[in-house]
C-alpha cells in the first residue's frame, strides 16, 4: 500500500475523547486527502479469556448486536464529522481487545490517532491504558489527542456555530 492511500486510523469508542480524535482525523484528511478508517474494538464477554480455567470459543455475536454495534460505530462517525468538510470515513467494527485491534490497524496505517481517554477512564490517571500500549506497540506514528487540545477544539467549534469570534 504506497504511502498516499494508507489511511488515517482512528480508535473510536464513543467516548468524548474519541469522537474529538476522529474529528481530528477528519479535519487533517481534508487538508492533505488522505482516507479516514474509524476503528472500534469489541468484547462480547466482560472478562478474558486468559483469566478462565477453561478455553473460550472464539467470540459470535448475533445479527442483532451486529446491527446494533454498526449503529452505534455509524453514530459516532456522524457525531464526530457534523459541521466538518466532507470527507468519507470507512469503518471497521473489530472483535477483540481494542490495543491489539489498534495496533492491527496501525500496520497498514500512515497515522493512528486516539484521545487519551477513552471509556475505561480510571484506568490510569493521565493517559489510557489502550494508548500506552498503543504507544508502545503502533507499526506507524501515534497521535494522541490531549484533553485541552479537544476542549479548545470544541469550545472553538461552538464559537464558530454560534457565529461568534474566539477573539
Amino acid at each position: 500500500m504506497s504511502k498516499s492511500t494508507k489511511p488515517i486510523v482512528v480508535g473510536v469508542d464513543g467516548s468524548e475523547f474519541s469522537v474529538q480524535a476522529l474529528r481530528w482525523a477528519i479535519h487533517q484528511a481534508h487538508g492533505t486527502g488522505a482516507p479516514v478508517t474509524a476503528v472500534m474494538a469489541w468484547q462480547p464477554y466482560a472478562i478474558t479469556p486468559s483469566t478462565l480455567p477453561m478455553p473460550v470459543l472464539e467470540p459470535s455475536v448475533s445479527e442483532a448486536e451486529s446491527r446494533g454495534l454498526h449503529a452505534e460505530l455509524d453514530a459516532i462517525v456522524e457525531r464526530a464529522s457534523t459541521g466538518l468538510p466532507e470527507v468519507p470515513v470507512r469503518t471497521e467494527l473489530i472483535a477483540g481487545p481494542a490495543s491489539k485491534v489498534l495496533v492491527d490497524a496501525s500496520r497498514d496505517a500512515r497515522l493512528l490517532v486516539l484521545g487519551s481517554h477513552g471509556r475505561g477512564y480510571l484506568v490510569t490517571a493521565l493517559i489510557g491504558s489502550v494508548t500506552l500500549s498503543c504507544a508502545r506497540d503502533a507499526r506507524c506514528p501515534l497521535l494522541v489527542l490531549p484533553p485541552a487540545v479537544a476542549r479548545e477544539s470544541g469550545a472553538a467549534e461552538r464559537e464558530l456555530a454560534q457565529g461568534t469570534s474566539a477573539r
